[in-house]
């Protein structure tokens, strides 16, 4: 896998885990801190540190606090490149549901995100 691959992958896991994690009001230190291993130890994550991941997680979590819907639109984006790599699809729905539990308690504005996420890749009824 080139480098740019991996890049939109990891985008599309931190994406997916923000956009669920914020999607009932924000998303706190703590929610990384309990679930960032997840994505972290995710085989399509393989090749980045600790230190590129978590950049990338402050930088949606302020996209998604700055513009909600502008970050959610460039997150759909990002993720529909992968709706055919089935692989890849269910990486982020795995992801996706750590982000659920990530401030203790799963939300219905999380479930729908998560419903929304799994449509967008071709996995309704996976989320």
């Amino acid at each position: 896998m080139d480098a740019k691959h991996s890049d939109q992958i990891l985008k599309a896991l931190v994406g997916a885990f923000v956009w669920v994690a914020s999607s009932d009001g924000g998303v706190d230190e703590n929610e990384w801190t309990k679930y960032g291993h997840v994505i972290v130890g995710s085989p399509f994550a393989s090749q980045f540190n600790q230190e590129d991941i978590g950049r990338y997680f402050k930088e949606y979590v302020s996209l998604f606090a700055n513009d909600f819907d502008q970050a959610m639109q460039l997150t759909k984006k990002n993720l529909a490149e992968f709706r055919e790599q089935k692989n890849v699809s269910e990486e982020i729905i795995r992801i996706g549901r750590a982000a659920m539990v990530g401030d203790g308690h799963v939300s219905e504005s999380e479930e729908v995100t998560l419903n929304t996420i799994a449509e967008l890749l071709d996995l309704k009824g996976q989320a």
